[in-house]
């Protein structure tokens, strides 16, 4: 005996009545069902506004769900939103989550974040601070360009690549904080548009070296092997001129006499004495290349030698 048709079609229906809905709305947040128990923040009908507080959990239909990516797109060019409070249970923000939110200042990422998508902050022009979580292994193709308002960066231990145009047209940014030991290969489009010679990298202690000979790295006018703010600070002050120099060169900007050190592009020290400010420093013995001054609180500044 043939079981008939409408047998089919009934149990069919009652099975995707038992099914959760893919998308729902609590508390003016659009969430999309990623799986049994976890949803993602998810874009809506009409721009979100104000300020935004995404939650860890969510209930609905006698379900409880765990928060755990902001969606793709899902606040794209959302003008009105002031400000984005994220939870810890957010691991993945996805590709251009939050692009053209150009009245977000700063946003902190939880720690619990590992992914952060392509283009994810693009265009968010008065973002003057973010940070990247210490477990993100990849910053991925226009993640913050034209970002005109950042002024520092700081790039994670565990980063292994850096996709092009990452920080292009951020141009405040005068800081850029490696917390990387070895220099990783990065392609001169990171810091398009930028003049990388004007702004201070710094990079863990014994690094400095290995950044200075590295390709687009040995671009930062200075390699400081420290992370401290206070050096940052202190080294906006700090210049070497003439730069490109021929016989003699003077520091501005130091507090206090400075012994120094000068090393060549492959490491090997070539010479050294005491200065003080706007002292003049005789570089004739030098042959014609680049070279680094590294002052004894850590501060390292490139020149060039005609």
């Amino acid at each position: 005996m043939k079981t008939p048709i409408y047998y089919y079609i009934f149990f069919t229906l009652i099975s995707l009545q038992s099914l959760p809905a893919q998308t729902f709305e609590v508390d003016g947040i659009n969430y999309n069902v990623l799986n049994a128990t976890q949803v993602e923040a998810t874009s809506k009908s009409g721009c979100y506004t104000g300020d935004i507080t995404i939650p860890a959990t969510v209930d609905y239909a006698s379900t409880t769900y765990n928060v755990t990516a902001i969606g793709y797109e899902a606040f794209r060019t959302c003008l009105n939103v002031t400000g984005i409070s994220l939870p810890n249970s957010i691991t993945e923000i996805k590709d251009y989550a939050f692009r053209d939110c150009r009245n977000i200042t700063t946003i902190t990422l939880p720690d619990s974040v590992t992914n952060i998508g392509e283009g994810a902050f693009l265009y968010c022009t008065e973002l003057v601070s973010v940070n990247i979580p210490n477990a993100v292994t990849t910053i991925k193709m226009h993640t913050f360009s034209q970002c005109g308002e950042l002024t520092s960066i700081t790039i994670p231990e565990l980063v292994t690549s850096i996709g092009t145009y990452a920080f292009s047209s951020c141009f405040k940014l005068t800081a850029v904080n490696v917390n990387i030991n070895t220099p990783i290969n990065i392609a001169s489009q990171v810091f398009f548009n930028l003049d990388i010679s004007q702004m201070v990298l710094n990079v863990p202690p014994g690094s400095e070296t290995a950044y200075a000979s590295a390709s687009v790295w040995q671009g930062f006018g200075a390699i400081n092997g420290t992370l401290s703010v206070n050096v940052v600070e202190q080294n906006k002050a700090l210049r070497l001129y003439p730069n490109p120099v021929k016989d003699r060169m003077r520091i501005s900007g130091l507090k206090q006499p400075e012994t120094y050190a000068i090393y060549n592009v492959i490491g090997k020290h070539v010479a050294g004495g005491s200065v003080q400010n706007e002292n003049p420093i005789h570089m004739s013995t030098l042959t014609n290349g680049l070279y680094f001054l590294k002052l004894k609180n850590g501060n390292t500044l490139k020149f060039i030698k005609e």
